[in-house]
Formats: C-alpha cells, structure tokens, sequence
C-alpha cells in the first residue's frame, strides 16, 4: 500500500509539471494567475538590480574618476578594467557561497553591505579622495557581484514552474535591462542636479530598499526541491499579500488551477526530491555562469 502511494504520488508529481510544460502562461496569467506572487516579485527584484546603480557606476566610473577626483584618463581605465577583474572572481565566489549561505540571505547581505560601500563611495567623493574612493566602488562592485547580480538569475530558474519560467525570464529580464538604460541616460544628469556624491547616496537608498523586499517578500530557497519551492510561493502565507484583485476566477486558467491543487495535496518521494536537487543545482550553476 505505502509503495501503491509513493508511485501515485510521483505520478501526480510529473503530471503537474508536464501540465506547466505542455501550456506555456500568458502574461496575465503571469501577473494575476497562481505564481503572481513570484512574478511580481522578481519585477520587484528587477528594478532593485539596476536602479541601485552599481551596473550603471561601473560604465560612469571613469569619467567620476576624472572629472570629480582628478585621475588621470589612463589610470581611470586601467582601473575600470581591474574592477571588471574583481566582479568576476566575485561571482564565482558566490558560486561557492549560494547553497551554503542560502539565497535569501545572500541578498540580505548584499544588499546591506553593497548599500553602505555606496554611502562609503559617496563620502569619499564628497571628500574629494581618489584612493578611497576606488577602494569604496570595489566593495561595491565585489558585494554586488557576489549576490545580487547573481542570485537575481538564480531565483529566475527555482520560483517558477516550466510552464511559467520563459516567459517570467523574458519580462524580468526585459525589466532589468531597461531599467538598467534608464539609469544609464539619467545618471549624468542626476549628478548634475544633485552631484556625483549626492547619485551615489541615492543609488545606497535605493540598495537598502532592495534589502528591505528581500526581507519582507522573499522566502528561502535553500535546500528545496522544486515543487516545494512553488508550493511555497503559492501559499497565502508567502509573498505579496493576497488581494481579491486580479485573482483568477474558478476555471479561469486550468494551467494554474490544476499545478495549485498538486502542489498544495501532494508528498513528493525521496528519490523525486532527489532528482529535484540535481535540477537546482543544475540551475543555480547555470545562473551564476549567466551572470558571470
């Protein structure tokens, strides 16, 4: 009887995910449907990863060099180059550090000291120091690099099902890159209005906003398969709070209707789950050599 149950239980386990698989969402169902909270969470995200600046500062940085601190143009590109350096052994130190320290609170961290490296880089360009300065943009870059680039990618691949996934990847990332284009046109003239120490305190504002999302929206990833992590997102009790607004009604999306009554009845077998982990850690290193 309990092998009857455990077969029954994988049965039903790969008929949810090949429901998602067979039908690909549309956009409201992205947006409105049953992984709502995961979808509107990583446009959240989205937006963080680039009005925060840091991508944008690295494409600035030699002319802040320059024209705010008196380095030299050689210089200022010899040590643009050097920070490209830095931000990819600092992704590959996140490889290592992602399922150990855990998703969630990689980017708490990040987020809390990739925001103090920018108020550190505005003091110091306030200050008129060239040495700090340099030294505050690589912190920046190093935490940055070391858990929000990445992580971003990596929760792309585990808060979705298969069904979901593209289409979530293409309008997070369709956010992120034109997020990053607008702060890339404003950016000299947010340092005109309000100068390059003033862009840079707002970049911190915008970081430690970041980590307060990461707080209060984002579960932990770490360790889950990838139907716990959608059972998960899909309780009332993880993500953004549950509306009446945009809910969609009975028979409305059986894509949504049926992965929902899975995830939520179902105990996924050992040997399912893992199988599960191999495919997160399959993602998770996809991701990291994506954002690399």
């Amino acid at each position: 009887m309990v092998e009857a149950h455990a077969t029954l239980d994988s049965i039903v386990a790969a008929h949810a995910i090949s429901i998602a698989r067979a039908r690909p969402a549309s956009l409201r169902q992205l947006l409105f449907g049953r992984e709502r909270r995961a979808a509107r969470l990583m446009v959240l995200l989205a937006v963080c990863n680039q009005a925060n600046g840091v991508s944008t500062l690295t494409v600035y940085l030699g002319t802040v060099l320059a024209r705010q601190l008196g380095v030299e143009g050689k210089s200022a590109g010899l040590i643009s180059c050097c920070l490209i350096f830095v931000k990819l052994v600092a992704v590959l130190i996140a490889m290592l550090a992602v399922d150990r320290v855990g998703r969630r609170t990689l980017l708490l961290f990040g987020s809390a000291f990739t925001a103090a490296a920018l108020a550190l880089s505005a003091a110091a360009v306030s200050a008129g120091s060239a040495p700090l300065a340099v030294a505050a943009i690589g912190l920046t870059v190093v935490f940055y690099a070391g858990s929000l680039a990445p992580v971003f990618y990596i929760l792309l691949a585990e808060l979705f099902s298969e069904g979901v996934r593209p289409l979530a990847a293409a309008v997070a990332t369709g956010v992120t890159f034109a997020t990053g284009a607008v702060a890339d046109s404003v950016f000299l003239s947010l340092c005109g209005a309000v100068g390059y120490d003033g862009t840079l305190a707002v970049f911190a504002a915008t970081c430690a906003a970041c980590g307060a999302a990461v707080l209060y929206f984002l579960p932990e990833t770490k360790g889950r398969s990838r139907l716990a992590v959608l059972r998960l997102l899909a309780s009332d009790a993880a993500g953004f709070p549950a509306t009446s607004v945009g809910v969609p009604s009975p028979g409305d999306d059986a894509l949504h209707t049926e992965l929902s009554t899975d995830l939520t009845s179902i105990d996924v077998p050992a040997e399912h789950t893992a199988d599960e982990s191999t495919w997160m850690t399959r993602r998770t290193s996809s991701a990291l050599v994506l954002a690399a």
